[in-house]
């Protein structure tokens, strides 16, 4: 059993993390984050705090300006890459849509 002591207030796990305080109560609500309730207060452990942080899943963002070819923008979806879509920049012409 882990001391007391060693456990972090919610004010420090904002700071070890870079999450607000705010939105750390709102994913305690919401049991989005592993924590401790003492009563009224939260405590983070933290190993477990550190083994959440590194299963949280990264979605890369696209290039900035690079649209699929029907005009809308490319979000970080797994179906969109399979697919293999013909991109182009922003005021470019894309296929089938010469002299535009």
């Amino acid at each position: 059993m882990i001391p007391i002591r060693s456990l972090l207030t919610i004010q420090q796990a904002a700071q070890v993390t870079g999450i607000s305080v705010p939105t750390l109560y709102k994913w305690v609500g919401q049991r989005k984050i592993p924590h401790i309730k003492l009563g009224r207060l939260v405590k983070f452990h933290p190993t477990k705090l550190e083994e959440w942080i590194k299963q949280q899943p990264v979605i890369s963002m696209p290039e900035r300006g690079l649209r699929l070819s029907n005009s809308r923008l490319l979000v970080g979806l797994p179906h969109a890459r399979s697919q293999r879509p013909e991109y182009s920049r922003e005021g470019d012409s894309l296929p089938g849509q010469l002299g535009r």
